[in-house]
């Protein structure tokens, strides 16, 4: 124990220490008071920067809904299931895009650093592009014997749509670090927006889905413009970016090269599956419906979601960088996703094909009863979406891609089993249902045990 004594103070000791023993304790109480303001303060700018995402979140999947019985009763399953074979194919490219260095944009600790980061996303993405050059050339030619449906000649914009998907990711990233988080709501609604609109007016006139692909299209450049307008000057001022510089940085963050962009593309596969082997027996009305149906009901149960989503990780980083864990925030965002989800999962699950009756059209009732088989499974992911970007800021990438090879198998042998019993579309989602439910229940476990820093 230190012993304080009155040397040079005129006091005597017993008085000096009296003296110090409060001086102390009124020091001790001030570090608590103003650790209690911060956190508040904490508390407070989470909440503001949940909220300024969440609105245009809102907005967004408000606009969705609104626009959905009109485009219900314009396009068809079938014109859906079109749209979605090119999905299906463009998330391969686009789960390789900038190679998933954006995430390390977020979890950098330097600035300009980040800023030399971003221009390796650029150049990253302009290669997944060319390759995809390549792969769009292959499909083309080869469309009958992929399984390729609908017009081949869309499948020639796979190179545009990777481009634009890497490079929004970065500049959204960038957007993120910046804490431009009202910004960020309004390009979450506006382009969807546009979409919308532009989907109604070309279905008057275009067939075949084609009023939808052109949509997404636009909705897709608009938000990659808008991005880049808020982000302003994403280099920097008095930040040189040289070659040898940007490889040294990407080297640093080679994990996310090495094994999150293989894990993000396992992911997407596994993720698209039964859109794969609908698309192989040649059911296009079944995509439609299990495409439209899984949009839908990741609208209410996301609506906040993804705002959360898109601060947690900044302000997770930011304490697991500063304290050595970022528990507290995990909890909360817990606590905060289940609360959000399970209200309208429940209600979903009840009546879901009713309420896609209702409000699509009788065309889409099956949507309904796919949509019911979803819901359980769209909440675990809802809640293990943000919460699995603890594996980047603790590190643990090499582990994602080990759950993601298994995540993978587990659900093409949940697919096969129910598909081989019934050999129905309906026991494929239900398989997709079963085996993703169980991946994100371990995904979420172990991300909590990551949230600690091991030493």
């Amino acid at each position: 124990m230190i012993e304080i004594r009155g040397f040079a103070s005129g006091l005597p000791s017993s008085d000096f220490e009296g003296e110090s023993k409060n001086r102390l304790s009124s020091f001790l109480s001030a570090i608590r008071e103003s650790r209690l303001i911060y956190e508040r303060l904490g508390n407070q700018r989470f909440l503001k920067s949940v909220l300024a995402v969440s609105s245009g979140n809102f907005l967004g999947a408000g606009t969705q809904i609104f626009f959905a019985p009109i485009l219900g009763r314009i396009y068809t399953p079938y014109d859906y299931g079109l749209l979605g074979a090119y999905l299906g194919v463009a998330a391969l490219l686009v789960g390789l895009g900038n190679w998933q260095y954006s995430q390390a944009i977020v979890v950098e600790r330097s600035d300009r650093n980040a800023v030399v980061l971003f221009a390796g996303c650029l150049l990253a993405t302009s290669i997944t592009a060319i390759l995809s050059g390549v792969v769009s050339i292959l499909v083309i030619s080869m469309a009958d014997r992929f399984g390729i449906i609908g017009n081949r000649w869309w499948y020639a914009m796979l190179p545009v749509s990777a481009l634009v998907a890497g490079w929004t990711g970065a500049l959204a990233a960038m957007a993120n670090r910046k804490g431009l988080y009202g910004r960020i709501g309004a390009i979450m609604f506006l382009p969807g927006l546009v979409t919308a609109v532009l989907s109604v007016l070309l279905g008057l006139y275009f067939k075949d889905g084609v009023g939808l692909f052109v949509s997404y299209l636009v909705g897709q450049l608009l938000a990659l413009w808008m991005y880049w307008v808020v982000v302003r000057s994403p280099f920097g001022k008095g930040v040189r970016v040289t070659y040898p510089r940007m490889m040294a940085m990407m080297r640093k963050h080679h994990r996310f090269a090495l094994f999150t962009t293989p894990t993000g593309f396992l992911t997407t596969v596994a993720f698209n599956s039964p859109v794969y082997v609908l698309a192989a027996s040649g059911a296009t009305n079944a995509i439609g419906l299990f495409s439209r149906a899984n949009q839908l009901l990741m609208m209410p149960i996301q609506l906040i979601g993804n705002s959360i989503a898109i601060v947690f990780q900044r302000e997770a980083a930011i304490q697991y960088q500063d304290q050595g864990t970022c528990w507290a925030i995990f909890k909360k965002t817990l606590a905060t996703l289940l609360a959000i989800g399970i209200v309208p999962t429940v209600i979903l699950a009840a009546i879901a094909p009713q309420l896609f009756t209702l409000v699509l059209g009788p065309n889409w009732t099956d949507a309904g009863n796919y949509a019911r088989i979803l819901a359980p499974m769209l909440l675990l992911r809802t809640v293990c979406s943000p919460l699995s970007t603890v594996f980047y800021i603790a590190g643990k990438q090499k582990e994602d891609f080990l759950l993601s090879i298994a995540t993978s198998l587990l659900m093409f042998a949940c697919i096969a089993v129910g598909y081989a019993m019934f050999g129905t579309p309906i026991a494929v989602v239900a398989g997709f249902s079963v085996g993703y439910s169980i991946a994100y229940l371990v995904y979420i476990v172990r991300s909590a045990q990551h949230c600690v820093r091991r030493t």
